[in-house]
C-alpha cells in the first residue's frame, strides 16, 4: 500500500528516511536545528548530543528516532510525516534538500497529487498560489481573512528577582519544561528580553512560537473558509466588495465597532498598487494553506507576555526604559536565603559566578528588594495599547493597582522558620497594601503570602501538579486588555521571522514589502510595527533609527550588557572573551575612562564582542536617543552615568550652613488623593541617570558642566556634582545625590530609619540663583518621568525635618510657605525662612542684568519700579494669570503667537506642541514658560500680558484684563 506524504511515519522507517536524506546529502551538521524544527525540545537534544559526543551521524540517527517515537511537541508541528520533514527543511533554508526529498517521494508514488499542479514558490504572489482541495480556497477567500481582526486577550506577566532567585526556572516549571541545565544571566530587563509569547488555556501554558501559531492561522484560515457559504461574484462591484468585507469583519470579530477594524479598513490598501512580489510573505501565506490538513489547535485568543526583568544591578536603573507596567508580576524569592541577609548580586554566565568590584558592590536583602519592586509599581503608569478597552473606555478611570505574587523557590533547600518570618514581614506589607497603591495576592487565603515551590522538580506527574497549580492561579488573576488584532499582524510577524533567519534585523525596505505582499500600505505596515513593538520581541524605533527594524533585541542589549558588565564585574581572564572580541584588548587609558570617569568611545565599543555586528554609529545614536548617554566636548566620546562606581556610604555627608539642601520625593498616587503624607516611596527606578543626562543636555540656561577633578565633587552613578554657569558667568557648584539607604536612628538606639529621595545642595549665591537651579532640575525630572512612563508631575518639594529622623517637610503651598510633616504629630513651625524659601524665591535674570538691580518675586497686587510700573509676575501667578485670560475670553487656540508676543522662541513653542494635549493644555505651558522666564521673556508684567493680548487676539480680550485685575494702568 502506497504511503502518503501526510501519513505518519514509525521507527521501522528510520533507514528510509535516512537514505532519502543521504541521496540529497545531507549531512547532519544541523541535527540540532533539524531537531528544534521538528518539535523536539532542547532538553531532549541536549541528551541527545550529550550522549554521542560530537558523533553528528549518531545524533542524527537518534534525533530522527526520537521524532518517529513521536516525543515532546512531535504531534504538535504536525507529526512524524514526510511533510513536516520536507517543511522543516525548507525553514532551514535547506531548499535545495527538500525540493529532492520531494522529488523523489513523488516519483516513488508516495504523494498523492492534489487536484491542481504543484505550487511553485518562487515568482507567483501568495494569494495565487492556493492548491485546490475539496473546499477549494480562492483568492479573496484569503484576502478577506486577511482583512479581519481576532479579539485577543493581552496578559502581561513581569517576572522580578535577584540574580539567582529562580525568575528563568520558575518559567520553565510554568510551561512544564525541564529545568534550564546552564546557569547563566538575563544580562538586560526588556519587554524584548527573556519575552515569552505563551498561549493560556486548560490550565496549561505552552509557548506559542512560530511553528504553533501557523497552525492555528492555517485551522482558523480554514474555519473562516467554511463560514463563507455564498462565495463573492467573480467581478463584484466595489460597493459589495466592501459591504461583504464588513460583514465578514463583524463575523470575526462580534463588537463591530468602528475602533475595532480601524487598522483594516480596505480603503488606499497596497491592492491599488498591485500585489507586491515578496518571497518571505508569499512562503508564508503558501505555507499557512499548506498547513490546513494538519492544521491542529483553535486559534486561542488568551495569551501571555512573560517578561523576564533581569536581576544585574548595573542595568536596574536602565530597566524602565525598556519595559511597561504589567497587571501582574510574579516576584521570586530564595527561601534559602534569609530574611535579613544581606546578597551580594553576582553575573552569572555558562555556569560561572563572576563578583562585583569591589569599589561597586551593591548589598541586597530580599526584603528590600522586594519592598522596592511593590513601591516602583504604585507609581508606574500601566501601559495600555490602541484598541484595548481600558483605552478607549469612555467611563471614569478606575484606579489599576499592579497585583503582586510572591513565589518562594529554592524550597526543598530552605528552613520552615525561615518560611515563616517570610510570610509574617509579607503580612506586614499585604495590609492596608492598596492604599499603597499595589494589591499582594496571598497564596492562600487567610494563611501563607508566599507560595512555596521548587522549581528544579525534576520532570514527572509532580512537576506537571504543581505546572497546573500555578499556571490556574495566573489564569484566574491576572487581567487582561482586549485588543482587537488583524489577522494580517500575525502573517507579518512570521514573514518577518523568516526574513530574519539568522540575523536580528531587517532594513524598512525589506518590511514594507513584505507588507505590501500581505495588502497593507506603508501606514498599515508600520502601524502593525507599532503594535510588535509594544508587546512583542520586535523592537522599532522611527525617530532615530527609522530605516531598521529589530526582530530581535540582541544587538542593541549585547552591546550594552558587555560595555556594563566590564566595568561592575570582576572578570577572569578566561571568560574575557565573552565581552571582548578575540586578539583584541582595551587599553589602560580606555579601561580607567571607563570604570572611573563613566566614558567610552566608539573606538572601544568596535572592541566588544558583538555576534551581530550592528553598526556601532547606530547603536550610539540609539542609546543618545533614550538619554542613556551624552557626547562629551571630545569628538566620538560619550558618557554614560551607569557605568559609574556607587557613591561611597562611608563618605562624609555634605553640610550647607547658608541654605538647607532641597529634597524630592515620591508618594502613592492613591496616598496623595488621601491626603496621607506618611509613605514615601523610594526613588523610581530610572530616574537619577536621565535626570543627569537630561540636565547635561539643556541648551537653556543655566547650564551644566562637569567640575574640576577635585576631592569635594561627586562623580557617580548615584551621586554627581555640575559647575553650573549662567549667561556664561560660573555662579556655583551643585551637588545632586540619590538618598536610598537605612541609617540609625539619632534618638532610639536599635531603630532604622529610611531616606528615600533625590537631595540637592547648591554652593554659591543662593538666595540669586537656587530657584534657576530648582527649576532646571524640575524640568530634567520631568522629561525623565516621561520617559519611563510614570507621571511628569508625579513628585514632590520637600525639606528635612529638624526634629525627627527620616521625617520631611512636604512643600505643599509655596506662597504661602506652607509645610506638612509626615512623621511630626504637631503642625511644623519654620524658623529662618531663607534657608528654605530662597529655592522658591524667582528673580529678574535678563540677560545683561546686574545682580544689585534684581527684585525679589512680589505678587500681582505689589507695584514694583520697573519701566511699566506694574509688580512683575512669578510662576505662583501662573493659576491666576490663566483664570483671567479665560474670563476675558482670550482664545486658546491663539496659544503660539502669544508666546512669540511675550518673548518665547519658536523652538521652545514647538516642544510644547509636540507634547500633546489640546489648546488649554498649550497655553498653560505657554504662559508657564513665560513666568519661568524662558528664551528672551524679559518682562513678565500685566501691562506685558495686554499688549501680547491685544496684538495677538484683538483689542476686547486685551481691554478685559485690567477689569478683572483691578490693577491702575
Amino acid at each position: 500500500m502506497l504511503q502518503t506524504i501526510f501519513c505518519l511515519l514509525d521507527t521501522s522507517n528510520l533507514i528510509d528516511v535516512l537514505d532519502v536524506l543521504d541521496d540529497h546529502e545531507y549531512s547532519g551538521v544541523s541535527y540540532y536545528k533539524l531537531g528544534l524544527r521538528l518539535g523536539l525540545l532542547p532538553g531532549t537534544l541536549d541528551v541527545i548530543e550529550k550522549n554521542n559526543k560530537g558523533d553528528v551521524r549518531s545524533c542524527l540517527r537518534e534525533c530522527l528516532t526520537a521524532w518517529l517515537e513521536q516525543r515532546d511537541s512531535v504531534m504538535r508541528r504536525g507529526g512524524s510525516t514526510y511533510d513536516t520533514l520536507i517543511k522543516a527543511l525548507r525553514r532551514m533554508g535547506e531548499n535545495a534538500i527538500a525540493d529532492g526529498v520531494e522529488r523523489d517521494l513523488r516519483i516513488r508514488g508516495d504523494i498523492v497529487p492534489p487536484t491542481a499542479d504543484p505550487i511553485s514558490t518562487e515568482d507567483t504572489p501568495a494569494a495565487d498560489r492556493i492548491p485546490d482541495t475539496q473546499n477549494p480556497l480562492t483568492e479573496d477567500a484569503v484576502n478577506e481573512w486577511l482583512k479581519s481582526t481576532v479579539e485577543l486577550t493581552v496578559k502581561r506577566v513581569q517576572m522580578h528577582g535577584l540574580p539567582g532567585s529562580g525568575k528563568t526556572c520558575s518559567q520553565h516549571l510554568l510551561l512544564n519544561k525541564e529545568p534550564p541545565e546552564e546557569n547563566s544571566s538575563t544580562p538586560i530587563a526588556c519587554r524584548a528580553v527573556k519575552a515569552t509569547r505563551i498561549s493560556s488555556h486548560d490550565d496549561r501554558m505552552e509557548i506559542v512560537d512560530a511553528e504553533a501559531l501557523l497552525s492555528r492561522l492555517a485551522n482558523d484560515l480554514k474555519e473562516a473558509a467554511t463560514k463563507q457559504k455564498d462565495p463573492p461574484p467573480e467581478d463584484p462591484p466595489p460597493e459589495d466588495h466592501d459591504a461583504k468585507s464588513k460583514e465578514y469583519s463583524s463575523k470575526t470579530n462580534p463588537t463591530g465597532s468602528p475602533k475595532d477594524t480601524k487598522a483594516t479598513k480596505p480603503a488606499n490598501t497596497a491592492e491599488t498598487k498591485g500585489p507586491a512580489n515578496d518571497t518571505e510573505a508569499n512562503k508564508i501565506i503558501n505555507e499557512i494553506v499548506e498547513a490546513i490538513p494538519n492544521a491542529e489547535g483553535k486559534f486561542d485568543s488568551n495569551w501571555v507576555y512573560f517578561i523576564d526583568s533581569g536581576g544585574q544591578t548595573a542595568f536596574q536603573e536602565l530597566l524602565p526604559l525598556f519595559t511597561r507596567a504589567s497587571s501582574f508580576n510574579i516576584i521570586t524569592i530564595d527561601l534559602s536565603k534569609g530574611i535579613n541577609e544581606k546578597l551580594e548580586q553576582n553575573y552569572r554566565i555558562k555556569g560561572a559566578s563572576l563578583s562585583q568590584v569591589e569599589n561597586s558592590k551593591f548589598l541586597y536583602t530580599n526584603i528590600k528588594f522586594l519592598n522596592d519592586v511593590l513601591y516602583f509599581g504604585a507609581i508606574l503608569q500601566p501601559y495600555h495599547p490602541p484598541g484595548s478597552e481600558e483605552n478607549t473606555s469612555p467611563g471614569p478611570a478606575t484606579p489599576q493597582y499592579p497585583q503582586y505574587f510572591v513565589l518562594g523557590t529554592h524550597k526543598d533547600e530552605a528552613k520552615q522558620e525561615v518560611i515563616k518570618q517570610y510570610n509574617k514581614e509579607l503580612s506586614s506589607l499585604t495590609s492596608g497594601s492598596e492604599k499603597k497603591g499595589y494589591r499582594i495576592i496571598p497564596a492562600v487565603r487567610n494563611g501563607d503570602i508566599i507560595y512555596a515551590v521548587n522549581t528544579t522538580l525534576k520532570p514527572g506527574p509532580e512537576r506537571e501538579a504543581e505546572a497546573k497549580r500555578l499556571c490556574k492561579i495566573i489564569r484566574k488573576k491576572v487581567s487582561g486588555e482586549k485588543i482587537p488584532i488583524p489577522v494580517r499582524w500575525f502573517a507579518f510577524e512570521l514573514t518577518l521571522l523568516e526574513k530574519a533567519k539568522s540575523c536580528s534585523f531587517l532594513q524598512l525596505d525589506d518590511v514594507l514589502r513584505a507588507g505590501n505582499s500581505l495588502k497593507m500600505t506603508d501606514d498599515q505596515t508600520k502601524e502593525a510595527l507599532q503594535y510588535l513593538h509594544n508587546v512583542t520581541i520586535i523592537l522599532y524605533y522611527p525617530q532615530v533609527l527609522p530605516d531598521v527594524v529589530f526582530v530581535d533585541p540582541h544587538p542593541i542589549l549585547d552591546i550594552l550588557s558587555r560595555l556594563l558588565a566590564l566595568v561592575t564585574y570582576q572578570i577572569p581572564q578566561e571568560h574575557l572573551d565573552h565581552f571582548v572580541k578575540e586578539g583584541v584588548d582595551l587599553s589602560e587609558s580606555e579601561e580607567t575612562n571607563l570604570t572611573k570617569n563613566g566614558l567610552f568611545t566608539q573606538a572601544l565599543l568596535e572592541k566588544l564582542k558583538d555576534d551581530e555586528d550592528f553598526p556601532k554609529a547606530d547603536f550610539i545614536k540609539l542609546l543618545l536617543y533614550l538619554h542613556i548617554i551624552i557626547e562629551t566636548d571630545k569628538p566620538s566620546e560619550y558618557f554614560i552615568p551607569s557605568a559609574l562606581p556607587s557613591y561611597p556610604k562611608t563618605d562624609k555627608p555634605l553640610k550647607s550652613d547658608i541654605i538647607d539642601p532641597l529634597q524630592i520625593i515620591w508618594r502613592s498616587p492613591v496616598m496623595e488623593q488621601e491626603q496621607d503624607p506618611c509613605v514615601i516611596l523610594p526613588v523610581p527606578f530610572g530616574i537619577f541617570p536621565l535626570a543627569i543626562v537630561n540636565l547635561m543636555k539643556r541648551t537653556e540656561q543655566p547650564k551644566f558642566h562637569f567640575p574640576n577633578t577635585s576631592s569635594q565633587c561627586l562623580r557617580y552613578r548615584d551621586a554627581m556634582s555640575f559647575r553650573v554657569y549662567h549667561q556664561k558667568n560660573y555662579i556655583g557648584t551643585v551637588h545632586i545625590i540619590k538618598k536610598h539607604e537605612c541609617i540609625e536612628h539619632r534618638q532610639i538606639e536599635d531603630v532604622q530609619v529610611e531616606h528615600r529621595h533625590i537631595e540637592i545642595y547648591f554652593e554659591g549665591d543662593a538666595w540669586k540663583y537656587c530657584s534657576l537651579i530648582r527649576e532646571a532640575v524640575k524640568e530634567a525630572i520631568s522629561s525623565s518621568s516621561k520617559a519611563i512612563n510614570i507621571k511628569p508631575d508625579g513628585y514632590e518639594f520637600a525639606f528635612a525635618c529638624p526634629s525627627i529622623e527620616g521625617c520631611y517637610r512636604i512643600v505643599t503651598n509655596v506662597h504661602e510657605k506652607k509645610v506638612q510633616c509626615t512623621l511630626c504629630t504637631k503642625p511644623p513651625t519654620i524658623s529662618g525662612g531663607e534657608k528654605y524659601w530662597s529655592w522658591f524665591d524667582l528673580k529678574s535674570l535678563a540677560e545683561g542684568t546686574d545682580a544689585s538691580s534684581a527684585q525679589p518675586h512680589q505678587d500681582s497686587t505689589t507695584v514694583n519700579p520697573d519701566s511699566d510700573e506694574v509688580g512683575q509676575l512669578g510662576i505662583t501667578d501662573l493659576n491666576m494669570v490663566q483664570t483671567v485670560l479665560k474670563e476675558a475670553q482670550f482664545g486658546p487656540v491663539n496659544w503660539n503667537n502669544l508666546g512669540l508676543k511675550l518673548g518665547l522662541y519658536q523652538p521652545k513653542l514647538n516642544v510644547i506642541g509636540e507634547g500633546g494635549g489640546d489648546a488649554d493644555n498649550h497655553l498653560r505651558k505657554t504662559l508657564e514658560a513665560w513666568l519661568e522666564g524662558k528664551d528672551n521673556a524679559t518682562s513678565r508684567t500685566w501691562k506685558t500680558l495686554i499688549d501680547a493680548v491685544r496684538e495677538t487676539d484683538g483689542h476686547a480680550a486685551a481691554d478685559e484684563i485690567p477689569k478683572k485685575t483691578e490693577i491702575p494702568l
